[in-house]
């Protein structure tokens, strides 16, 4: 089969071929988009709750701190890591601060009701 393209008002005539060699998908499958944006999720959830640059070693460094620190003195630290979260949010980390603001008044929470 022979196609025609028009450029600038010249018709080319190419083959098959030629014009399969053309075409160019700059777009990616649905199913590999989603496999993709799945992955990204999942990417920014272990980035709040448990980043990777945290868990090197035997125990996580909030395990650490938590135990080291007692929990007067774990209150505190997690409270100031709130307060850090809330204040940065719109200039740093957007939603994802908000997101470790939420995740330390949680861990805050179930450490208080204990």
């Amino acid at each position: 089969m022979t196609y025609v393209t028009s450029l600038d008002t010249e018709d080319h005539a190419v083959s098959d071929e030629q014009y399969e060699e053309q075409i160019e998908f700059p777009f990616e499958s649905h199913h590999n988009y989603m496999v993709r944006r799945l992955k990204e999720e999942e990417t920014k959830s272990e980035m709040v709750d448990h980043p990777p640059h945290y868990k090197e070693g035997e125990i996580e460094c909030i395990d650490y701190l938590e135990d080291s620190l007692g929990k007067e003195g774990f209150a505190f630290y997690v409270e100031g890591n709130i307060k850090k979260y809330v204040h940065r949010w719109r200039h740093k980390g957007g939603i994802q601060d908000l997101k470790k603001a939420k995740w330390y008044l949680d861990r805050l929470i179930s450490r208080e009701e204990m």
